[in-house]
């Protein structure tokens, strides 16, 4: 009986945790566009040459830059309207690929 209670609380915070964790998913992936200013949208993303100079950089592993054909970095991140003065936060970094792109492009000034 106490296993059967115990597997029944454990399986609610569960379902708990993914409704919290999807909820914050959806926040901030509708955050971006509400917070973002028109006045600098209307600016061109002129970091790509230093973006670019970071995506051909030793620094980064060669299996890292070898995934950017098929992930298109700096596409994505001018899609999500990144700027050199920003604070990004990444969830779950994982392997880092991301690291290699975003940390010495923000190192500056973001």
């Amino acid at each position: 009986m106490k296993f059967t209670q115990n597997f029944a609380s454990a399986k609610r915070r569960y379902g708990l945790l993914k409704a919290l964790t999807l909820g914050f998913f959806l926040l901030a992936s509708v955050m971006p566009p509400v917070l973002a200013n028109e006045s600098e949208k209307s600016t061109t993303f002129d970091s790509t040459t230093t973006l670019q100079t970071i995506l051909t950089s030793n620094h980064r592993s060669t299996a890292n830059r070898d995934r950017d054909k098929y992930r298109h970095p700096a596409q994505t991140l001018e899609f999500f309207g990144l700027r050199s003065n920003m604070t990004v936060v990444e969830l779950w970094p994982g392997s880092g690929w991301y690291t290699e792109i975003i940390a010495p492009f923000l190192a500056s000034k973001g």
